[in-house]
């Protein structure tokens, strides 16, 4: 029988991975319908640079799932990265809001699973 306290562990993997997964599916999409097209034309300068930040944590997601400590941190440095890039470059808070904050929890969410059930186990040995 699962007690409360496990419950509450498992909502946070499975929070992870439903922001995760939604962020995810949401960049590949935005990255293919709009950034590759715009590349191929000459637009979105702003953008590239972008990319390999938003491929961390796209990236992230994928390790996370085998690999909770490393995909949550490349969820969270990709996350955190991108909203920095946006916020200093293309200077749009709404942007960074959508394309970096979600990365950010669920990489946020990936590391707070792990430690609960690892960390004080790695902490004692």
């Amino acid at each position: 029988m699962k007690t409360k306290s496990s419950n509450t562990i498992e909502s946070l993997k499975w929070g992870a991975q439903i922001v995760g997964f939604a962020t995810t599916a949401g960049l590949l999409f935005f990255t293919f319908a709009e950034v590759l097209p715009g590349i191929s034309h000459g637009r979105a300068a702003m953008v590239i640079p972008m990319l390999p930040l938003l491929a961390l944590g796209i990236i992230g997601y994928f390790v996370s799932w085998y690999r909770e400590l490393a995909g949550g941190s490349m969820l969270l440095a990709g996350g955190l990265s991108s909203v920095l890039y946006i916020l200093l470059t293309i200077k749009n808070q709404e942007i960074a809001f959508i394309m970096g904050v979600p990365l950010t929890i669920s990489g946020i969410l990936y590391l707070i699973h792990w430690s609960i059930l690892y960390g004080k186990h790695h902490r004692h040995s």
